[in-house]
């Protein structure tokens, strides 16, 4: 009874991990993500300034 017990507890587990493989792979896509063709340089760039002059007026202070 014990054996059973047991037994039937890993199956559920083993069950339970591999239950929603598929559906879940749907929806862990980031539709907020850029990728390299809709990625725009010059925006990437005003960053990197906004950033790089920020971090020399904090420090010159």
């Amino acid at each position: 009874m014990k054996y059973r017990k047991i037994l039937l507890g890993l199956l559920l587990i083993a069950a339970g991990m591999t239950a929603c493989t598929k559906q879940l792979d749907a929806l862990l896509v980031n539709p907020n993500a850029h990728s390299l063709s809709t990625a725009d340089v010059d925006l990437l760039l005003n960053n990197v300034q906004i950033n790089f002059n920020s971090f020399y007026s904090t420090a010159s202070d």
